[in-house]
């Protein structure tokens, strides 16, 4: 929506890096602190549950802004 002009949007930078570079969005200065939010991941125990686990990993691992970008 906010691509659209239709207002603002509290995105992570790293998720429109594109949108920002080709003009489509731009950052805003803001005295506005977000607090920090705290997310929970679950899962049954299987066998076939591999491919959960490094999903969720995964999101640490962004959440916490140590993943790079994996080469193509």
């Amino acid at each position: 929506m906010a691509i659209e002009g239709l207002g603002i949007a509290v995105i992570p930078t790293a998720i429109v890096e594109n949108e920002i570079a080709d003009g489509r969005l731009q950052l805003l200065k803001t005295a506005i602190s977000i607090p920090s939010l705290t997310f929970s991941a679950s899962w049954l125990a299987s066998p076939d549950a591999l491919a959960v686990e490094l999903v969720a990993q995964m999101a640490v691992e962004l959440a916490q802004g140590q993943r790079t970008q994996a080469a193509g």
